[in-house]
């Protein structure tokens, strides 16, 4: 019967390495989850501002009549922002390095027909007017520019 024995040297080293793997991955998730919020409160919040698309697509504006009505009793006529409960509702959830920005609750169930805009089928013909991006455009150019940036930041510190 043969024997044979394996001496195994530097497991330290690796070891060492495997718990900088890990430490870099919630850095990471921190970093992941600043971005989002970023997006929110840079780009998301700024196409309120702007009433237009993350694709530069202008809404389009309210009909003259509603728009001269919501100024009269709310002292503003700007679109989707009469109580700001849409606007309040977007947010962000994370599941590790994925961080998922979305709209709407069970008490603002609209969110998704002012995104989308309603079909043909519905009755109350409401227009498309985009503040989250679509999974067929992809980001817009605010959100691209802010993970870039974040993750620069990030790889800049690696290096420290």
């Amino acid at each position: 019967m043969s024997a044979f024995t394996v001496e195994m040297e530097g497991l330290d080293v690796i070891k060492e390495f495997i718990s900088g793997v890990k430490r870099e991955a919630k850095q990471l998730e921190a970093v992941t989850k600043k971005i989002g919020r970023r997006i929110v409160n840079e780009a998301i919040y700024g196409y309120f501002d702007e009433e237009e698309s993350p694709y530069g697509e202008k809404w389009t504006p309210l009909k003259p009549k509603y728009a001269e009505k919501k100024d009269r009793t709310t002292g503003s006529a700007t679109t989707l922002k009469r109580s700001n409960a849409l606007f309040k509702s977007i947010g962000i959830k994370q599941d590790g390095l994925k961080v998922i920005i979305g709209a709407g609750n069970n008490h603002i169930k609209y969110a998704a027909v002012h995104n989308f805009g309603s079909d043909e089928k519905s009755k109350q013909n409401i227009p498309r007017r985009q503040y989250i991006p679509d999974e067929k455009k992809g980001l817009g150019k605010k959100e691209d520019a802010i993970i870039v940036e974040g993750l620069k930041e990030w790889l800049s510190g690696l290096k420290n």
